[in-house]
């Protein structure tokens, strides 16, 4: 994670008729910490937790603080089971009044099985 950049488009660039240096101009902050560990030659288990704020130049109601906090398991390439699985919690709050905050758990996955070498069973979610 970076922990600032700057994000800061010519006053001149349009999209579809909006201009985005008024839309998307953004100073991002932000850092995070993560610890990362091999159950197994082929599976390692990372938890970490990051925190990031955008402050946006001309748009205070985009302005907002991110938090997550996901465990995410990785299955080698070799290993029976290929892929990975992530959950996490996610907390979302806008620094403008009236706004609503978003608090949850989300799941992100991404596995798949050679059965024989030949057929291949594979599942892919995200919540």
């Amino acid at each position: 994670m970076v922990p600032w950049r700057k994000v800061d488009y010519d006053q001149d660039a349009e999209f579809q008729g909006e201009n985005l240096a008024f839309q998307l101009n953004r100073t991002m902050t932000g850092g995070g910490v993560g610890l990362r560990y091999a159950l197994t030659p082929l599976t390692s288990l990372t938890v970490s937790a990051d925190r990031t704020q955008d402050r946006f130049e001309f748009s205070r109601c985009a302005t907002r603080i991110r938090r997550r906090s996901p465990v995410v398991c990785r299955l080698d390439p070799q290993a029976l089971i290929k892929g990975s699985a992530t959950f996490g919690y996610r907390n979302f709050q806008p620094l403008v009044p009236g706004l609503p905050d978003y608090q949850g758990a989300t799941a992100l996955g991404a596995l798949s099985y050679t059965l024989l070498g030949a057929t291949r069973f594979a599942s892919a979610t995200q919540a």
